[in-house]
């Protein structure tokens, strides 16, 4: 659900990310994509997070 949301946000923004497949591409990453989660979970920074978002991206 998290991440309908964030494509979502992501389209409002700038609708070329309506496109992408931002979902396959995170989906390729899974364990890192939820390993980054949980540490950014614990230490309440999202900083990593974007990061990762923005490598994929």
């Amino acid at each position: 659900m998290g991440r309908m949301w964030q494509t979502l946000l992501l389209f409002k923004w700038k609708s070329l990310f309506g496109w992408l497949p931002i979902e396959t591409l995170i989906r390729e990453r899974h364990e890192e994509y939820y390993r980054i989660l949980e540490e950014c979970d614990h230490s309440a920074d999202s900083g990593k997070f974007v990061e990762v978002l923005l490598t994929v991206i």
